[in-house]
């Protein structure tokens, strides 16, 4: 994204924001996740749960 010697700054993927909305599970999300769940193509639960698990392995709210 952006790129000096000094100093690099990057953006997170759709899975990624997607597990950090999903670990945060606020309501205020809802409509971010629904956007997320569409850009990625995910049609199923299980999808997105795979995601979160496999970002957040030892969250309280992975599968």
């Amino acid at each position: 994204m952006f790129d000096l010697p000094y100093l690099i700054i990057t953006g997170a993927s759709a899975e990624h924001l997607l597990a950090m909305k999903l670990e945060a599970a606020l309501r205020t999300d809802q409509a971010d996740i629904v956007t997320l769940l569409w850009t990625l193509g995910i049609q199923d639960a299980d999808a997105a749960v795979a995601i979160h698990a496999d970002l957040f392995p030892h969250s309280e709210q992975a599968g």
